[in-house]
Order: C-alpha cells, then sequence, then structure tokens
C-alpha cells in the first residue's frame, strides 16, 4: 500500500480497519451470514484504491483420521474424513501437538481429503487439523498417535496346522508391536497379539512349499522392511 497509513477493507456493508507495514496491507475477514461472493473495497487513507470479490467457504469440519497411528519417520498416507473441503490451491493438513507440522492436502470430495503425513522425532498424540487455504485451520483436535515402526527379527513355525487345522501359524518375533484390531501380517490377519515383540501369524495352505517373508503393520497400511522369512 504506497503511500498509505491507513487502510479501510469493506466487505458489502461492513468495514473493517486493516495494517498496513512495509507497504503490505492485510486485513482481517470479518463473519458473514452465509456462504458466497463478497465485493470488498479496498481504501488507503479514505481514498478507494480498488475493489475485488472475497468468497466465503462453508467452515471445513474432521470427523476421523485413517489409520489414526503411523511410524515416526512419517509418509503415512491417510484419509480424513469431515465436511466442508475444497479443492483449493491452499488445501493443507496440519499436524499439531507442541508444534504445528503441515504438509499440502490432496482433495478427493468435500468430506475427504488425504494426506502424506510428516516424520517426527518421537512417538506421541496430536491432532490432525485441515485449512481450506493454509491460514484459517480445523480445531476439532482429532487424534493422530505417532509410534515406533514395527520391525520383524526372526519367524519360525508354531503350528503346522494352525489353530483351525486350515494352513500353518508362524511365530513372528520382532519389536514395536502394537495390540491394535489394526494390526496385521503381510500374510494376513494377525492371528494372535501375544506381545510387543511376538505375535501369531496366519499363513494360507496356498503357501505351501514356498518361502514366505513376513512384514508387520501396526496400522493396516505401513509394514516393516526386513524381508525376514
Amino acid at each position: 500500500m504506497p503511500g498509505a497509513d491507513r487502510l479501510e477493507c469493506v466487505f458489502g456493508k461492513t468495514s473493517v480497519e486493516g495494517e498496513v507495514e512495509a507497504g503490505l496491507g492485510t486485513c482481517a475477514t470479518p463473519p458473514a451470514a452465509s456462504i458466497g461472493l463478497a465485493v470488498v473495497e479496498i481504501k488507503g487513507n479514505n481514498e478507494s484504491l480498488l475493489t475485488a470479490e472475497f468468497e466465503y467457504v462453508e467452515s471445513a469440519v474432521v470427523y476421523k483420521v485413517i489409520p489414526s497411528t503411523g511410524p515416526i519417520h512419517g509418509g503415512s498416507l491417510v484419509d480424513v474424513l469431515g465436511s466442508g473441503f475444497w479443492p483449493s490451491p491452499g488445501l493443507t493438513c496440519a499436524y499439531v501437538d507442541e508444534g504445528v507440522a503441515l504438509v499440502s492436502a490432496m482433495w478427493r470430495t468435500s468430506s475427504r481429503v488425504s494426506c502424506h503425513m510428516p516424520a517426527q522425532d518421537m512417538q506421541g498424540f496430536g491432532s490432525l487439523e485441515i485449512s481450506n487455504n493454509g491460514q484459517d485451520f480445523t480445531s476439532n483436535e482429532v487424534s493422530f498417535a505417532y509410534e515406533r515402526a514395527p520391525t520383524v527379527m526372526s519367524v519360525s513355525l508354531e503350528d503346522a496346522r494352525g489353530h483351525d487345522g486350515r494352513g500353518r501359524l508362524l511365530r513372528v518375533v520382532g519389536a514395536h508391536f502394537m495390540q491394535s484390531y489394526q494390526l496385521q501380517c503381510s500374510t494376513g490377519n494377525a492371528q494372535a497379539y501375544v506381545s510387543s515383540s511376538l505375535i501369531h501369524c496366519h499363513v494360507g495352505p496356498q503357501a505351501y512349499g514356498s518361502n514366505v517373508t513376513v512384514e508387520v503393520s501396526n496400522n493396516g497400511q505401513d509394514y516393516s522392511s526386513n524381508g525376514i522369512g
């Protein structure tokens, strides 16, 4: 705003006073009675400088995050379910705990966006929030937890016939296994969680006579990559 030391933004019939710093003017948007386009007149030192359009949209809301856990090395592709999501260039995911980590979001529908979770230094809980414009974020505090990634150290035969007489039951030893309904073996559902370092995995009869590599996922999506079989 060169030459102006007083800035005013008029949204329809509502006027708000702005700020000018280093030649850049900013105004906070006032609330609107409904969504849609509003004509904005920009004034400097009580003189009209320009008019523009500003679009009020439905407020975004986050209901659920799938999966709700992921490894600390990041990269988990999560689906965020909610409402009011827009396919805008500023669509952003934010992981919020003691700080804020931002990543770009991918618009799927007005009720679903996806994002790759950023890496974190340690385990912990936070929330995942969404912004349509990269500035105004939801505050629904839907939880997302970072955990240590599972590791497979050894695989051995526990039961040649399995609990139901079909397939084999494998004893999988490792670290950082989580007791969760999302716990998965690359051979299928985890048969049993025993401890954070031991689970049982079922292998179907179709795998007889073949060397089976077993990987483990705590969230049904991000698997270990140890190549143990």
